[in-house]
């Protein structure tokens, strides 16, 4: 028997179309005057920023391939590799644009076209 465990983290996750992502850093950062961290990216197709919103963070994820922003959630296992074999099991689909934006991930989606991230975390990590 399987024990994979998903854990929902407190990150949501918005995509953008890449055209977008100065205008919506602005949005934020300079009329709503939220804390925007712009991350450092490695992907020439692919950049990200974060909000801190309370307790939660938004992730602002811009890509040349999103033609319409859309909105998610991030979930975390320890066993990552096992559960992308039983995701691949039970057809669930993979957002395969989005697997070189960030290692040790997976991106995957819902059978409405969402479009979740599942991150690897350390097995102490998880209660």
């Amino acid at each position: 028997m399987l024990d994979i465990r998903f854990q929902p983290i407190a990150q949501f996750c918005l995509w953008i179309p890449w055209d977008s992502y100065s205008e919506t850093v602005h949005f934020y950062q300079n009329i709503l005057l939220l804390d925007v961290e712009e991350i450092p990216q490695d992907h020439e197709r692919f950049k990200r920023f974060t909000i801190q919103l309370a307790e939660h963070k938004l992730a602002v994820y811009a890509a040349s391939w999103i033609t319409q922003a859309s909105f998610g959630f991030a979930l975390q296992t320890a066993q990552l590799e096992q559960a992308k074999a039983y995701l691949a099991v039970n057809e669930v689909k993979a957002a395969a644009d989005f697997e070189a934006a960030l290692p040790s991930s997976t991106w995957i989606q819902d059978p409405a076209g969402n479009t979740l991230v599942l991150q690897a975390t350390s097995p102490e990590k998880q209660d």
